[in-house]
């Protein structure tokens, strides 16, 4: 719609009917997006055992049923979501605020991380004017998660220590582990890994106690991965293997998705690239099947590392790409880094050292804006390689970050 058009067609409402009228008009159209995204929502995350329950619908709800369907509604109407929770929160609609954001937008599952803080702020202010403490510890949380994936870590440590707060003071111990894992993920992108497992325990052991499998199996699944970077191999294939058949029991298949990305991981370090592609395929197909692009874009770039490690450059490339186009689209910073590191091994490999050295220096940028030890160790290290190699014409790191930053062609 045209600016114009717009302030115009606002003009003309404001004009129209009374006060009572324009609120009822609104609330109707509130109760459609929140009951429309309830239904979209739980066709993407059926069986999670988090989603909450859907408010009955008005009137019509557009066909969504279909994992395909359900995220090309969410896809488009994305950017009025926001708009829909910035409203609601800044004028009295609180709990549309608050349901939009328990409702739809859920880190890792769906990627658009700049939106999903935004919707996550709305609702903390909103939780915050209505005294909602269960729900501000919800949308602090996952505030944090949103903030983390876009490098913003020192920002999400200090929502989460704010949600520790609030579920300690209140006994809210679902709350105080969810927050504790997200801490625990924190550390891990900081490299700190024992510091990372010991709070991905505490968090497991409160899920125990409760009953909670859903909690039970993120946190076996986060220790794996813990393990995994720690080269424990075969303690990490048990928590993942537990995590998997937790996540096949709850029917939830985002997660599912995940540990067997990471379960093809773990086969493809330690060399066994049959049962890696096996593991890595069936991820990204069922990514695919619900939509879950963080999910599809981790198990294209591990088939990238596992084409590369058996030669097979050209089709590493074509992963690594598909894998850096889906993290950027979801503006995962780390994963881009990660992509971005792999294609340069990949073009160091084929003996072009410019590009090997551009893609590292892209990717050691990116690190660094979200504080990922791994990924700045292996960028500078394939830098030192790409400068090694004879004729390597390489433009200098400073530039070939900036070209990439700027929107340059990768």
């Amino acid at each position: 719609m045209h600016d114009l058009l717009r302030a115009y067609a606002a003009d003309q409402a404001a004009d129209c009917g009374s006060e009572q009228d324009r609120e009822a008009a609104l609330t109707r159209l509130f109760d459609h997006y929140l009951a429309t995204a309830a239904v979209a929502a739980g066709t993407l995350f059926r069986g999670d055992p988090d989603q909450p329950a859907r408010p009955r619908p008005v009137g019509p709800v557009p066909p969504v049923t279909s994992p395909a369907a359900a995220l090309a509604w969410l896809d488009a109407e994305r950017s009025t979501l926001v708009a829909v929770a910035a409203y609601a929160a800044d004028h009295g609609y609180t709990g549309h605020a608050i349901g939009l954001a328990a409702t739809i937008f859920r880190y890792p599952d769906v990627g658009y991380f700049a939106d999903a803080a935004a919707v996550h702020g709305h609702a903390r202010r909103a939780a915050a004017q209505s005294g909602d403490r269960t729900a501000e510890v919800a949308a602090l949380t996952m505030l944090a998660a949103a903030d983390a994936a876009q490098g913003r870590l020192r920002q999400a440590t200090s929502h989460l220590n704010e949600a520790l707060a609030l579920c300690r003071e209140d006994g809210d111990r679902i709350g105080e582990a969810r927050a504790l894992g997200n801490r625990g993920m924190i550390d891990y992108c900081q490299g700190r890994y024992q510091q990372s497992a010991v709070r991905h325990r505490k968090a497991l052991a409160i899920y125990l106690d409760v009953g909670d499998h859903a909690g039970q199996a993120r946190e076996l699944h986060a220790l794996g991965i813990v393990d995994l970077r720690r080269g424990r191999y075969e303690l990490a294939a048990g928590q993942l293997w537990r995590s998997l058949a937790l996540f096949r029991d709850a029917g939830l298949r985002s997660g599912e998705a995940l540990v067997l990305a990471h379960l093809g991981e773990l086969e493809l370090w330690q060399g066994r690239y049959a049962r890696a592609a096996g593991h890595l395929r069936r991820s990204l197909g069922l990514g695919r099947e619900i939509g879950n692009r963080p999910c599809q874009a981790r198990a294209l770039a591990c088939l990238g590392f596992s084409e590369l490690r058996q030669g097979r450059r050209q089709r590493a490339i074509g992963h690594l790409r598909q894998s850096l186009a889906l993290h950027t689209q979801a503006g995962n910073s780390s994963g881009q880094a990660e992509a971005l590191n792999g294609l340069g091994e990949a073009f160091l490999a084929r003996g072009q050292a410019g590009e090997a050295g551009a893609r590292h220096a892209a990717a050691l940028a990116l690190a660094i804006q979200c504080g990922d030890k791994r990924e700045q160790g292996r960028a500078r290290s394939g830098l030192a390689s790409a400068r090694r190699a004879p004729g390597n014409g390489l433009v200098s790191s400073s530039v070939a970050a900036g070209n990439h930053l700027s929107g340059g062609r990768l």
